[in-house]
């Protein structure tokens, strides 16, 4: 005995697994695009204070300490 499940349940189950898969990639999108942004600020303002971006300190941040994965 098994269980029936209708093609309309399939297409509308579908339709939410690509509802979330976009919602997704636009939360992605929008985090990639803030780091861009907050990378120019941080090079501004390093260059601001005459320190070359590339020449600066560089420092290992423990992402698990920040609540992050890491």
């Amino acid at each position: 005995m098994g269980v029936q499940i209708g093609l309309g349940t399939v297409a509308a189950l579908l339709s939410v697994l690509v509802g979330i898969e976009l919602a997704q990639l636009e939360v992605l999108r929008r985090t990639a695009q803030r780091s861009r942004s907050n990378r120019k600020r941080l090079r501004a303002l390093l260059r601001a204070f005459s320190v070359h971006p590339d020449e600066g300190p560089a420092y290992d941040v423990d992402a698990d300490a920040l609540g992050g994965e890491s």
